[in-house]
């Protein structure tokens, strides 16, 4: 594990870095790596300043808390290269100030081996600070080491679903990690 690498919270001058290292991945790495905010590059600096505001996250979580765009890097401070990029964006909210969140990761492939881990841990730890309490994503079927880093984290396959990405259908997982007590009962209650 690489000792010269931080997490930390996304700051706006990083928004260069961590396209860079989206651009740098190979074809068949980026296709892993689910493209928000990185299909709407030219919304990137405003998607940016929404993820370091708290303030805006506020008003934002009251009236629109699909906006709420939370976001870590993973920054080697030797170097200053993006090492890893993840975020969560709130997609749906719950009763008593409670959110369904969707998770994205990415991590260069120069650092693969235990830094997914640690970023998956501090973004879990980040979702139960803003009162989310369930996380969803999507993986493609393929990404054999991401399901396996998923599933350690907690993670459960909840639907076989298409994921579709630049015009092409791929066989895909969506699985769930429920943080709150209270909604693990209601979904063994629907199970």
């Amino acid at each position: 594990m690489n000792n010269s690498v931080v997490i930390r919270s996304l700051r706006i001058k990083d928004i260069l870095r961590v396209s860079k290292m989206n651009l740098s991945l190979e074809e068949g790495d980026r296709r892993f790596f689910h493209p928000f905010p990185f299909q709407l590059w030219k919304l990137a600096p405003i998607i940016a300043f929404i993820s370091v505001s708290s303030a805006i996250h506020k008003v934002l979580r009251r009236f629109f808390p699909q906006a709420v765009f939370l976001a870590l890097v993973a920054e080697d401070t030797r170097t200053n290269i993006a090492a890893g990029f993840g975020y969560l964006r709130l997609k749906e909210q719950l009763r008593d100030n409670e959110y369904i969140a969707c998770l994205g990761v990415v991590i260069n492939k120069t650092y693969r081996g235990g830094l997914g881990m640690r970023l998956m841990e501090e973004l879990i730890r980040l979702a139960s600070q803003n009162n989310v309490s369930r996380i969803s994503l999507t993986v493609l079927s393929e990404n054999q080491r991401a399901i396996h880093l998923y599933r350690r984290c907690g993670f459960n396959i909840v639907n076989e679903v298409i994921d579709r990405r630049n015009g092409k259908s791929y066989p895909a997982y969506e699985m769930t990690l429920v943080l709150s007590k209270s909604d693990a009962q209601q979904m063994k209650r629907v199970e």
